[in-house]
């Protein structure tokens, strides 16, 4: 039985609901501070299928108390879904200290992320959203989103 499978086994919660629940959890075990809970919270949501899931895993990626940015930000990169623009951009300016800071990394690698998650949603909203972090007050940021932007005009 896959953790998800074996989750939602123990917390019996109707699909509409889980996304809430999950949420509800995650931030209920960074409360406790317990973080087998929070990484088990932050794993089930990126193992998840379904309607909710892209909700979820946005909401996660505004919470700034984990250090699994990147790999939310993978997800919604491989989901390319246009409603995950806003929150990956508040995600970048409100939590860019946070997560350079855990990754070890500069600022531009954490940018990369970002960058390629707009790039791959591709909607003309991702679009505006790389344009507006090009001017960054951050310069490995602006530097790593007006390169993403070159390499869109190039496949144009």
């Amino acid at each position: 039985m896959t953790k998800v499978e074996s989750f939602w086994a123990v917390n019996p919660i109707e699909p509409s609901k889980r996304s809430s629940f999950l949420l509800n959890y995650l931030r209920s075990a960074i409360e406790a501070g317990d973080k087998g809970r929070v990484y088990l919270a932050l794993e089930v949501a990126l193992q998840s299928e379904g309607t909710e899931t892209v909700a979820c895993l946005c909401e996660m990626l505004l919470v700034r108390e984990h250090d699994r940015h990147q790999e939310l930000v993978r997800e919604l990169q491989l989901m390319a879904e246009p409603s995950a623009v806003p929150y990956l951009v508040k995600a970048l300016n409100s939590n860019l200290a946070h997560m350079v800071e855990y990754n070890g990394s500069g600022s531009g690698v954490v940018a990369k992320w970002f960058s390629h998650a707009l790039f791959d949603i591709g909607t003309p909203e991702a679009i505006e959203a790389l344009k507006a972090l090009s001017a960054h007050s951050d310069t490995e940021v602006r530097d790593e989103m007006a390169y993403r932007l070159t390499k869109l005009e190039g496949s144009n």
